[in-house]
């Protein structure tokens, strides 16, 4: 049984078109959200069910007490207006708990989409997660014991769906890392017995050392191997400081031909820093919202806003073959084309060129946003 395989065979076109119309995002970046969204909601799931001997429990409860509410189809879900509800819910916050701002903004990031859309797919997957495994729970006649199974029995799926780095913000990261594929277990061959000259019955391990004099070398030899390859990985590592440690590598390595953005010092977690991180995995056509800046009543920047512009120029200027889209939000389009000329406008104040930054207005409350481009 894999829950996400039931889940994600119903994204048909049609369904995606609807649902990135509601958020407002394109539909090859709505599917991608929504296959990170779906995997998140059931990981922080298997999560809680073996977080304390009572966790299944919990879930399965939960199951009962809202059954004939839950959504087991993309289509149930668009039909009862669930996608209306943007992932503020109770139901949300007690799967994700405080995970649900970290996780909403590494779907922003991976997925190139704004940080409200990432919740409102968040609060999408949940009803449809849970309705799944209700069906499933119902139709089997399963307890909670026979749940916490289920959900376990979905972490060799989960580990090849859930993008590098989520499952450590969901806090699985040690459950996926401890799943092994049994799909490709070899079955024991044969045993055969062997004879000494007289007849007699030898030991099968004992006629294979003989017939192999040099057979205690080979696992020397492999261990060797691997430590001669583990030490030039880590010796083609380039080390770094402050918030941009794990961007570079050098050109043997993963990030062979990016830029060393190590020297920058961004401060973790920042727009810039994010960005940084973005450019050094390849990760490109990303957006991120711009949820720290203040206008003023006439659109232009706040003095404070500086700072944060001049850390995502000093990227910028770092990598000259990057752009940015910058798309600024208000009242009218013109309000928004101000507020993101302004952007624009303390960018190459920072040095980035003026052809790189392109500027879009919409009407709308949301924060500006900078999609960076190749």
């Amino acid at each position: 049984m894999n829950i996400l395989s039931l889940i994600q065979s119903q994204l048909s076109p049609q369904a995606i078109g609807q649902i990135s119309n509601t958020v407002g995002e394109s539909p090859e970046n709505t599917k991608s959200a929504l296959g990170t969204a779906v995997p998140a909601v059931l990981g922080s799931l298997i999560g809680k069910a073996n977080a304390s001997p009572d966790g299944a429990t919990q879930i399965f409860n939960t199951l009962q007490q809202h059954q004939g509410s839950w959504m087991d189809s993309i289509s149930s879900t668009l039909s009862s207006g669930a996608q209306a509800q943007t992932g503020t819910g109770s139901l949300l916050n007690s799967i994700l708990g405080s995970r649900l701002g970290p996780v909403a903004e590494f779907i922003s990031s991976h997925c190139g989409i704004k940080s409200s859309s990432a919740t409102s797919l968040l609060g999408m997957a949940a009803p449809l997660v849970m309705g799944t495994l209700h069906k499933q729970v119902s139709g089997g006649n399963l307890g909670a014991a026979g749940l916490g199974q289920l959900l376990n029995s979905q972490t060799e799926h989960l580990k090849d769906a859930l993008p590098s780095g989520l499952a450590n913000t969901l806090g699985i990261g040690n459950l996926l890392s401890g799943a092994h594929d049994t799909t490709h277990v070899p079955t024991e061959a044969p045993r055969t017995t062997y004879a000494s000259p007289r007849g007699a019955p030898v030991n099968p391990a004992a006629a294979r050392r003989t017939s192999s004099p040099l057979a205690w070398a080979v696992p020397l030899i492999i261990a060797a191997a691997i430590a001669v390859w583990a030490l030039s990985r880590n010796a083609r590592r380039t080390p770094a400081a402050g918030g941009t440690a794990n961007y570079t590598e050098t050109q043997a390595g993963h990030g062979a031909g990016t830029p060393d953005l190590s020297s920058l010092n961004l401060p973790p977690g920042s727009i810039a820093d994010r960005m940084a991180k973005a450019v050094s995995s390849g990760n490109w056509n990303q957006q991120f919202d711009l949820s720290n800046l203040k206008f003023d009543s006439s659109g232009h920047l706040e003095e404070s806003a500086n700072t944060e512009l001049q850390q995502v120029g000093s990227v910028l200027k770092a990598v000259p073959n990057a752009k940015v889209s910058i798309t600024g939000y208000g009242a009218t389009q013109d309000e928004g084309m101000a507020k993101a000329n302004s952007i624009k406008s303390s960018l190459t104040s920072a040095g980035v060129s003026s052809d790189r930054v392109d500027v879009h207005g919409d009407t709308g409350a949301g924060a500006p946003s900078v999609k960076l481009m190749k």
